[in-house]
Parts: C-alpha cells; sequence; structure tokens
C-alpha cells in the first residue's frame, strides 16, 4: 500500500477492503495493545490513501476498528460516513461498532443503538445479542429476563439468528461465571435447552469457568461430565475450552492447592491440548503453577 501511495497510485477500494481485512484479523490475535493500536493505524491509513472508499470497504474498516479494540474509531467512522464519504452506514457497521463498545463502554452500548434506530437502521439478531451482552456485563439478571425479548421465537430458521441466540444466552452465562454463580449459571443453560439453541465451544467455555467456583470435591466430577457432554454435543473443544478448564481445576475456585485428582485431570487435558499441537504460554503457566503448587512445604 505505502508503496503504490508513493507512486501516485491510488489502491482502488477492493484493494483496500482486502487490507483492512487482513489488519483487523492480525489485530485480533494479537496481544499487545501498541501493536493493536498499530494495526487500528493502518486500516486509517488505509481508508484515507483509497480512490474511492466504498461501503464493502467502509463495513470492513468498522469491524476491522472493532477488531483493533478500538471503539472510537469505529463509531466515529459510523458518525462521519454519510457525511464524509456519502454512504450510509449499513446494520453490518453499526453491528460492529456496538461490539467494539461492550467491552469499553457497555453503557455507550444501548446510546450508539439509540443512534442506530433514528438513524434508520433496523436492529438485527446480531445487534440483539450485543445488547444482551452489553446489559450482562451492567445487570446480569436483568439481562438474563430480557433475553426472550431480544430472542425472539423464529431464530431457528436463519443460520445468523441462530449463532447470535446462541451468543446472546452465552454472554449471559459468562456474566454469572464470571461472579461465581453456578446456580445462576445453570439456570441459563435449563432456558438454553428449554428454547432449543444449541451450545458452543464458547458456551462450554463459560459453564467449564462457572465450575471452578464449585467446591472441589465437585469440582472435577462436573468439569469430567461438562467434558463428556460437549463431546456428545459433537463440539470441539478449543484451547480456550482447555486452558479454562484447567485453570478452574488447579485452584480458581477458592482452594489455594488443587486436590491430586484435580491435578490429575488438568495435566491429562494439557497432555491432550499439546498432543494436538495447541499448547500455549497460558497452558505452561497454569500448569508450573499447579505442580508448584501441589509440593509439599519445605
Amino acid at each position: 500500500l505505502a508503496k503504490a501511495t508513493r507512486t501516485v497510485v491510488r489502491p482502488s477500494a477492493l484493494t483496500a477492503c482486502v487490507l483492512v481485512k487482513s489488519y483487523g484479523r492480525a489485530a485480533e490475535r494479537e496481544a499487545d495493545v501498541t501493536r493493536r493500536r498499530a494495526w487500528a493505524s493502518d486500516v486509517e491509513y488505509a481508508v484515507d490513501t483509497c480512490h474511492a472508499p466504498d461501503a464493502a470497504l467502509l463495513n470492513a474498516a468498522v469491524d476491522a476498528y472493532a477488531r483493533c479494540g478500538d471503539a472510537t474509531s469505529a463509531t466515529r467512522l459510523v458518525k462521519t460516513m454519510r457525511e464524509r464519504y456519502a454512504v450510509a452506514p449499513a446494520a453490518r457497521a453499526y453491528n460492529a461498532a456496538l461490539k467494539a463498545l461492550v467491552s469499553k463502554d457497555p453503557r455507550g452500548v444501548f446510546a450508539f443503538a439509540r443512534t442506530m434506530r433514528d438513524d434508520g437502521v433496523e436492529a438485527t439478531p446480531v445487534t440483539n445479542a450485543t445488547l444482551a451482552h452489553a446489559l450482562a456485563r451492567l445487570k446480569p439478571r436483568a439481562a438474563l429476563a430480557a433475553l426472550p425479548a431480544l430472542v425472539p421465537d423464529g431464530f431457528r430458521d436463519d443460520a445468523e439468528a441462530t449463532s447470535a441466540a446462541t451468543a446472546a444466552y452465552t454472554a449471559v452465562l459468562g456474566a454469572f461465571a464470571t461472579r461465581g454463580d453456578v446456580d445462576a449459571s445453570y439456570e441459563v443453560v435449563k432456558r438454553m435447552r428449554s428454547r432449543r439453541i444449541p451450545r458452543n465451544v464458547y458456551t462450554f467455555s463459560e459453564l467449564l469457568r462457572a465450575a471452578g467456583a464449585a467446591p472441589p470435591r465437585r469440582r472435577v466430577a462436573t468439569i469430567r461430565g461438562l467434558w463428556r457432554r460437549m463431546r456428545v454435543e459433537g463440539v470441539s473443544p478449543n484451547a480456550v475450552a482447555y486452558n479454562v478448564a484447567i485453570a478452574a481445576l488447579v485452584g480458581r475456585g477458592g482452594d489455594a492447592t488443587p486436590d491430586s485428582a484435580a491435578l490429575r485431570l488438568a495435566l491429562d487435558l494439557a497432555g491432550e491440548l499439546r498432543s494436538r499441537g495447541a499448547w500455549t504460554t497460558t497452558t505452561l503457566n497454569l500448569v508450573l503453577a499447579a505442580l508448584y503448587g501441589a509440593e509439599p512445604a519445605p
């Protein structure tokens, strides 16, 4: 891109769109905040140097900013898109900006959703799932009560709506898991089952995290049961699920030292993850902490 602009060849919207999408995906995998900011700057540069930014590029740019964790740039671009580029922001752009706001400013999600409504853009199932996520961060019980309205019947007729339904319920489940409220976590699962909402790997990850708050003797059996259930439902655990389960087993539930059964299961899961080639630094740190905690005091 830099080479093209130096030679006075301004990239097309298609070229810039491809670049912007790659920047967003790269930023999403990047843990370093400084590097993520750099990717956000690259997104801005790609849009600014484009010959004629179109709707596809601008929507992709909002999504890329969201993946970079730059909620400010994402919302600003949506707000100025019409005036600056003569392009009306679509639901996709609003949804990406709303997602970016969830972790930074959950209250701001509702204000921006009103802006979306006032702009004449109809809310989608993804919009409603994001609203559920934001409300869950603020008031989990209120979010649980609002789920039937945010996820109306008929979602099973559409793949995107079904995925959004899973995301909405999983977000509320995650809020209860964060608070260590095991009973409420299972209440969310019960409601998912009653409405036939599918569970994905992130739903199970939140359940595993909630299991970490259970008493030590129940924890091992609970995690074994969840792991079996995941397999039965055809859900393939990813590195996140493995690490959450290991963390729950090695002491995230209040006891300083894992018992022998919990430690054995944690090591078995770590070994299984390593055999899949998905071993992470987080896995290593969890295992080392568990082994250190299991050593007898001198």
